[in-house]
């Protein structure tokens, strides 16, 4: 399966140290340059640059060649829903609640980097529990219901 990639996912996989899943559950993860620029600026962890800057052979950066316009999305988004849409991508990495809305308004099936640790735990690539407790030590956001109905779903005994 291949992917077309916004910031969001790519940063946080990265930072919680996760990043090599999306080789294993995708063939091919597309991001335009704005992403690239997005990863590699000064305002990014130094682990989320320093990958940008070597980046895996899974990961491909292809510049679209004409940019949706919405307003309130940033750059990245628009550019990674005109990469998809250009290249026959259905299916694109976005966290951004508005992003999302906008890409399923488009025909893409947007998949969160919630969604990426789901898929992941079910390939046996990692643990659900640990993977969840690693994305709460950064800034992502997450309800307290959806945290809870995660761990549920993963195992029913753990708190």
């Amino acid at each position: 399966m291949i992917v077309v990639s916004d910031t969001s996912p790519l940063n946080y996989l990265v930072r919680i140290g996760l990043i090599e899943v999306l080789g294993k559950l995708f063939s091919q993860v597309y991001i335009p340059p704005s992403v690239t620029m997005e990863l590699a600026s000064g305002g990014a962890p130094q682990a989320v640059r320093d990958w940008i800057a070597n980046p895996p052979n899974w990961l491909t950066i292809h510049q679209p060649i004409q940019s949706i316009v919405q307003p309130g999305l940033d750059r990245g988004e628009l550019d990674a829903m005109s990469l998809a849409i250009e290249l026959g991508i259905s299916r694109i990495l976005l966290d951004e609640r508005d992003g999302r809305a906008h890409a399923a308004s488009l025909g893409l099936e947007a998949i969160g980097t919630l969604a990426v640790l789901q898929k992941a735990a079910a390939a046996n690539l990692l643990d659900l529990h640990q993977a969840l407790d690693s994305l709460l030590q950064t800034n992502f956001r997450i309800s307290p219901r959806l945290l809870r109905d995660m761990r549920s779903q993963a195992s029913p005994d753990h708190p």
